[in-house]
């Protein structure tokens, strides 16, 4: 019953164990006398109003924004997407609207694929019960003044919260329903906009880059972050984003063709040591894999270790789906 309710409540896959007693009992089934109940959602579209509410919480350059990306958002994908258009590039909604807030992305590691892994941007996976999988993406999390929340769920609290689970971070949130908005009242919310996430992350990027685009903004911009020299290793990370070094910064591609000689995404975690003789380090056998895998493609990862080997190291060009059972 607790599972059935979870997978309505958060649209997801849950795993049902029939005791064996039960698996060996004959059982008569008690006749209908109504049909079985179903969660409505209420599915709208936000208004403009909320959209450019939200834009004006990012219309500042100098903020530091981090775009999480959660389960909801391949979700939705595949419902509304046929298989042979869900390559993603990057100029996908999420890539886009990254770009114009010179935001670095996470994701949760059920939405991993959901942009290319080899854009500059894309810090990684969230990593195992929350906790950013990678250094740099923690520090960043940490560091920042805002998250923006596309369809995440209980993991929010790693995003948004200090080690005593107090909310030191803004949020802007969107959800595809009110349903799953309701579920997460348990911070506050600069605002809140419902509907479908892609869709609403394109308005945003037009809202936002519509704002940015000002003198004041400009002037702002230059002041904070272009005549700023930063001695913290942090600092300047976030310097290089805000001023939009990534743009300029040939990393992605370089380690792309050193590593395959092709376009396929390289991995996030190299082997600075090699294996005893007998052994094989999940790496070599999860880069390639992702190296292979194409729009469409499904990767499904157990529990233990290896879920935090595939978050590292299978790198996805886009358009890909990981089902997990973190």
């Amino acid at each position: 019953r607790n599972a059935i309710a979870v997978a309505i409540r958060e649209k997801t896959a849950v795993h049902l164990a029939v005791p064996v007693d039960l698996q060996a009992k004959q059982v008569t089934l008690p006749p209908l006398h109504r049909q079985l109940g179903h969660m409505a959602h209420l599915e709208y579209q936000s208004s403009d109003t909320r959209i450019h509410k939200a834009a004006r919480a990012l219309a500042d350059p100098a903020l530091r924004v981090v775009i999480a990306i959660g389960n909801q958002a391949p979700l939705e994908l595949a419902a509304s997407t046929p298989t042979h258009a869900l390559q993603q590039s990057p100029q996908s909604a999420y890539v886009r609207l990254a770009e114009t807030l010179n935001a670095p992305i996470v994701t949760q590691l059920d939405s991993k694929g959901i942009v290319d892994e080899r854009h500059p941007l894309c810090y990684g996976v969230l990593g195992i019960f929350g906790s950013p999988g990678l250094d740099a993406a923690r520090a960043l999390v940490q560091s920042a003044d805002m998250v923006v929340l596309f369809g995440v769920d209980h993991q929010a609290v790693d995003l948004i919260s200090d080690s005593d689970f107090n909310q030191v971070r803004k949020v802007v949130e969107f959800e595809p329903d009110a349903g799953s908005a309701a579920y997460h009242r348990w911070y506050d919310c600069e605002e809140v906009v419902l509907g479908d996430l892609a869709s609403n992350a394109r308005r945003l990027e037009a809202a936002v880059a519509n704002l940015r685009d000002t003198p004041q903004a400009r002037e702002s911009y230059k002041t904070s972050v272009e005549d700023c020299r930063p001695l913290l290793a942090v600092a300047r990370q976030w310097n290089w984003l805000l001023r939009g070094g990534w743009r300029e910064s040939p990393a992605v591609a370089a380690a792309v063709e050193k590593e395959t000689g092709d376009d396929a995404p390289p991995s996030r975690f190299q082997v600075d040591h090699p294996e005893r003789p007998g052994f094989c380090h999940p790496v070599r056998v999860l880069a390639p894999l992702g190296r292979k895998m194409r729009a469409g493609d499904v990767a499904c990862v157990d529990v233990g270790d290896i879920t935090l080997w595939s978050s590292l190291c299978m790198c996805m060009s886009g358009g890909q789906r990981v089902l997990s059972r973190q």
